[in-house]
């Protein structure tokens, strides 16, 4: 009798115990299934605020946008870099560079301008460009074509030779501050970085401000406008005047009228020169792919760019000194650019002109995380 009465509290025992589990495993579920709902609409809602801006925004920080330059694709939705496939000695540098600087390139392969048929070119054309010139023209078009393609909100453009310096990324922070405040009005006006006006966090295609079509970053001359700049004095990655250097032989810099390590950053491209690192839009790249691509070719790219800058309505913003420079590495006399014709004779030292902390002079220090790096320019004593 006892032992039939054990049998059936612990019958009614389990079978409250039971029902208990099975109450908690519902109660379980249903909260990680709304749970869960709630996280993927929290992630898509942060993708779809923070597609414009690159690879992601910087934790506790995304009220400042200037801060988006700092991520892998410095604040804009792609990095694109154009390389002949046979320079493998620049696709190494470029992929070494930009992995030690935390940044994310795509690969655009360059192209020959005679494996180019002419009945592709432009019926209005220059017939007395060189293959070469035609080549890079098609090889930055091919690039754009990308930007419109992907229906990139905002994308970085450079040729696979170019240096910048290890801080970067602040320097483009800087650069951020300063475009926002050089977009934000319709007549443009000279500021000092120390005393930018206030502006609203930009809220389309990028931390560099709303309205802007070219940032062109990297360039081998450019000079000054008379006004829309907005100076950064006392900027320790600046160079003394002394060491600014322009693709002409003895030209002094625009920036001798400042104070020594003072960077300009201002609203127009005059006399802008070489290609070698320039941002644009969407509605930007679709405008150029038209006006230098389909509807004419009448003389380099990087010339025809800046004639497209120069029209009435453009929003192109220039920099000096220019944040990516050509690298020279040592070498033979045609080392260089497939473009540039050879220099006099072999270089045995490598250089990067106008960058104090060369990436590429410093690739040894930063592989072996050594932080004294070797500065090109080092101040007057």
């Amino acid at each position: 009798m006892a032992n039939l009465s054990s049998q059936v509290l612990v019958k009614a025992f389990t079978r409250k115990y039971l029902w208990a589990a099975l109450i908690l495993i519902t109660f379980i579920t249903i909260l990680t299934l709304h749970t869960a709902t709630l996280s993927s609409s929290n992630v898509g809602s942060l993708l779809s605020s923070s597609r414009s801006y690159g690879t992601a925004l910087q934790d506790g920080k995304k009220n400042d946008r200037s801060d988006c330059a700092n991520n892998a694709t410095l604040g804009f939705e792609r990095i694109f870099a154009i390389s002949l496939p046979e320079r493998t000695d620049h696709r190494d540098g470029l992929l070494l560079a930009s992995k030690l600087s935390g940044i994310d390139v795509n690969i655009i392969d360059g192209i020959h301008g005679d494996a180019i048929k002419h009945k592709s070119l432009p019926g209005n054309r220059n017939k007395n460009l060189a293959s070469s010139v035609i080549g890079a023209w098609r090889a930055h078009i091919n690039a754009l074509d990308e930007v419109v393609r992907q229906d990139l909100s905002s994308a970085l453009i450079m040729e696979d030779d170019v240096d910048w310096d290890i801080r970067l990324k602040s320097i483009l922070q800087d650069y951020a501050l300063s475009s926002r405040a050089l977009v934000s009005g319709d007549k443009p006006k000279d500021y000092s970085f120390t005393e930018l006006p206030s502006t609203n966090p930009p809220n389309q295609h990028s931390p560099y401000g709303d309205g802007w079509d070219v940032l062109w970053l990297g360039h081998c001359q450019m000079h000054l406008p008379e006004t829309g700049i907005v100076t950064h004095p006392n900027d320790t990655t600046v160079p003394e005047d002394r060491h600014l250097r322009s693709f002409i032989e003895g030209e002094a810099t625009p920036l001798t009228r400042y104070p020594p390590h003072t960077r300009a950053i201002f609203r127009g491209v005059p006399d802008g020169t070489c290609s070698l690192a320039y941002a644009v839009t969407q509605s930007a790249a679709r405008n150029i792919l038209f006006e230098v691509g389909i509807d004419k070719l009448s003389d380099p790219f990087d010339l025809m760019l800046r004639g497209w800058c120069e029209q009435q309505g453009r929003v192109c913003l220039g920099v000096i000194p220019q944040l990516f420079d050509h690298y020279r590495r040592a070498g033979p006399e045609d080392v260089d650019s497939d473009i540039s014709p050879p220099h006099e004779k072999p270089r045995t030292d490598p250089f990067t002109l106008n960058i104090r902390w060369s990436v590429h002079m410093n690739m040894k220090k930063l592989l072996r995380g050594e932080k004294d790096y070797d500065d090109q320019y080092p101040d007057s004593s």
